[in-house]
């Protein structure tokens, strides 16, 4: 008999098809997870430079919480920051030359604050095409118009732009990916700031994947780069804290202060403050790490063409195995799986139709011979599986 919660069950069974996961996953170490007494090489972790078991990270959550507490009891409002934080905005502003910095507890978050502060019905948001789900679905919350170009398609936004120059928009914003996160490339952000001032749009660029792996001391693709009005980067990825930033003018950051009435429930988690606070200052120090990370990942390309597989054009640590349907791409992940490796699979409609894959994170940590052992259970899948 059909009741209220039905349609609920229907839509979690076709859900859970589609987003398979572990069962009490635990982290061992930079590069392993034990799930159900198993031991799983990961390449999937949002770890890029084994920040999260970094001791000097680690003890820096620990100061904070022992000097600060747990938690906070400040008033959470628009206005609402504590001393530590505001202090902590102002060092990533100047650690990336921009004027001012504002912090939230997620990357999502953040683009859903932004987005939807500066786009109103009469603005316009223009796309990439192959941007990620985070940055579909912030700009969807928006009343903007929207409109896509094709992915790192000079011409077609020049084409967006050139049909829309005449329409008046309360705001035009240009919004982007510095390395994309479902492909791995890098976004042409010279000419695409170049399109974007001459056509008087904003250049909205998230940098997450290129902060702590790309730029000069590992500050990003956007650090230092005036043409370049708002970053958005999450420390997640390389730095191991649970928080992102929105690195633009101060009178962007006021606005936001003024006009998002629910920017933030809460004050943020103090721990992960800490953890940015030393995180910042060790990313210049790293440049081993991240040479070692890039010549992982261009041997990991190398040798995955080699064998018949088509990564697409990656130039960073995100490596996609481009596949076709869902079944395909889920019947690979479950095999791997079942051999003590664990990828992630990118399903429609969460990338083009007909282009499912596994998308493989790479670790600096990450040894050669377990590289190796990839390689080596993917060519043996190969001969099993008739999906390839």
């Amino acid at each position: 008999m059909r009741d209220k919660w039905t349609p609920l069950h229907q839509a979690l069974q076709k859900v859970e098809s589609l987003t398979p996961a572990l069962q009490q996953a635990l982290a061992l170490d930079e590069t392993h997870l034990f799930n159900q007494e198993e031991k799983i090489l990961n390449f999937c972790a949002q770890d890029c430079l084994g920040l999260a078991f970094h001791l000097s990270l680690q003890k820096s959550a620990i100061k904070f919480i022992l000097q600060h507490g747990h938690s906070s009891t400040l008033f959470a409002g628009p206005q609402a920051r504590l001393l530590i934080e505001k202090e902590l905005e102002a060092k990533i502003a100047e650690t990336l030359g921009k004027e001012a910095s504002l912090l939230f507890p997620s990357r999502h978050a953040a683009h859903l604050a932004v987005l939807t502060a500066l786009a109103t019905s009469h603005s316009l948001i223009m796309l990439d095409r192959s941007a990620y789900l985070g940055l579909k679905s912030a700009s969807l919350a928006t009343s903007a118009r929207i409109e896509h170009f094709d992915h790192n398609n000079l011409d077609d936004l020049k084409r967006v732009l050139e049909e829309t120059k005449d329409l008046s928009f309360f705001t035009k914003i240009v919004v982007t990916e510095s390395i994309f996160s479902l492909e791995g490339d890098l976004a042409p952000l010279e000419e695409i700031a170049s399109l974007a001032a001459r056509y008087d749009a904003l250049l909205y660029v998230d940098d997450t994947h290129a902060l702590g792996t790309f730029g000069k001391g590992g500050m990003g693709l956007t650090a230092h780069k005036k043409e370049v009005d708002i970053s958005i980067g999450a420390f997640d990825f390389s730095l191991g804290a649970s928080l992102a930033s929105v690195s633009s003018t101060l009178l962007l950051k006021i606005f936001l202060q003024k006009s998002c009435l629910a920017l933030r429930e809460n004050p943020l988690p103090l721990p992960s403050l800490g953890t940015v606070d030393a995180a910042l200052d060790l990313l210049p120090q790293l440049e081993g790490e991240r040479k070692q990370l890039q010549q992982r990942s261009f041997f990991l390309k190398k040798e995955l063409k080699k064998l018949g597989f088509e990564t697409g054009l990656s130039e960073s640590h995100l490596i996609p195995l481009i596949l076709t349907s869902n079944e395909e791409a889920l019947e690979i992940h479950a095999a791997l799986l079942k051999r003590g490796i664990l990828a992630r699979p990118c399903l429609f409609p969460e990338v083009p139709p007909n282009s499912a894959r596994l998308l493989f994170s790479l670790s600096c940590h990450h040894t050669p011979e377990e590289l190796m052992l990839l390689l080596t259970q993917l060519r043996s899948l190969k001969k099993e599986l008739n999906v390839f």
